[in-house]
């Protein structure tokens, strides 16, 4: 009888994008040229924010996301990649929070996903087969997703100056100097950010628990219930959740030292019921312009900027899920372009 298993997903498409101007604050530091050397060393592109890398299985070259907010590395099947000849040990339900669904898919047995010159061997990597509804929505632009189990024996450096993306083992000690350090709280396997910041509708400040999804491009969805109470208005509140109809609009917030002026969140209308207790989510856009190590294993977060001048950040407004919206300005009106594409 087959072994069944449950994994969660926090991976989000993007639907729409509206255009507008959002700045991040920070200095450049120096790195150590004594730190140890890499266990893989290779360039990425940067597709809507989000890491994509080249990786080879059985000398195929696949594109995949990285994604923190997925819990295990996943192959998607399609006509040109069908993955007929990998091990299958297993059914598999595969449980995506954001999306508020769940599908089936199939366990794969040991595979080797070769990263520049070294071989990573996920634990239990997931198969999604071709033609699944959630299958078909995920699976563009990339054939596969590095996930938790990844961060999990990885140390991972992203560098959007050089465009080089560093792995090392799990425990290295780097000596580099960052402006911005962050806890990292694991919570069931998957990291979390809290941060203390008042946001436009809010009357006080108070503690926010983020999952950190860098499979989401934009820079922050929230999920609570209270903040969209606040956000809409008693007049639309009722209407707005029957509908499903979420808020976008912009607000400052800080990272330790790092600031971001203007940036697009977006405050959903329902909870997903894989929502977990947290306040939401925050998204790669956070991420994709400043020197950055991930560490699962010290549970840390480190950023700095990448150069002298201000970096610019998207400000780019990404539907997590294909919901209606309606967009409210808390401050004043920016004068960029709105520009909408399907």
């Amino acid at each position: 009888m087959e072994k069944k298993t449950r994994w969660r997903f926090a991976l989000l498409p993007k639907i729409f994008i509206l255009a507008l101007i959002a700045v991040p604050y920070g200095l450049p530091t120096a790195a150590d040229d004594n730190s140890p050397s890499p266990l893989a060393e290779i360039s990425y592109d940067l597709v809507n924010n989000r890491v994509q890398l080249t990786a080879t299985i059985e000398s195929t070259e696949l594109h995949f996301l990285v994604d923190t907010g997925a819990s295990r590395t996943v192959l998607f099947q399609t006509e040109k990649h069908p993955f007929n000849t990998l091990p299958q040990v297993g059914q598999t339900d595969v449980i995506f929070p954001a999306l508020d669904e769940t599908i089936s898919g199939i366990t794969l047995g040991s595979i080797d996903i070769k990263i520049g010159q070294h071989i990573f061997n996920p634990p239990q990597a997931l198969l999604i087969q071709q033609h699944t509804p959630v299958g078909d929505r995920l699976s563009f632009k990339f054939d596969g997703i590095l996930g938790q189990d990844f961060f999990e024996k990885y140390l991972v450096e992203v560098n959007p100056k050089t465009r080089i993306f560093r792995i090392y083992p799990g425990g290295t000690k780097l000596k580099k100097r960052f402006r911005t350090r962050l806890a990292l709280h694991m919570i069931g396997g998957a990291p979390h950010i809290k941060f203390i910041n008042k946001f436009p509708w809010e009357h006080y400040s108070k503690t926010k628990k983020l999952l950190l999804d860098t499979g989401y491009p934009g820079s922050m969805v929230i999920w609570s219930e209270r903040h969209f109470r606040k956000a809409a208005g008693l007049g639309r509140v009722d209407e707005l959740k029957e509908k499903n109809i979420g808020i976008f609009t912009r607000a400052t917030f800080a990272l330790g030292q790092l600031r971001f002026f203007g940036a697009p969140i977006f405050i959903a209308a329902n909870e997903p019921q894989q929502a977990n207790k947290r306040d939401g989510l925050l998204g790669s856009n956070v991420l994709s312009q400043f020197h950055h190590i991930i560490d699962f294993q010290s549970k840390r977060l480190w950023l700095t900027a990448v150069g002298v001048h201000k970096s610019g950040v998207d400000g780019a407004y990404y539907l997590p899920n294909n919901e209606d919206f309606i967009v409210r300005n808390f401050s004043r009106p920016s004068s960029s372009p709105i520009l909408v594409i399907e």
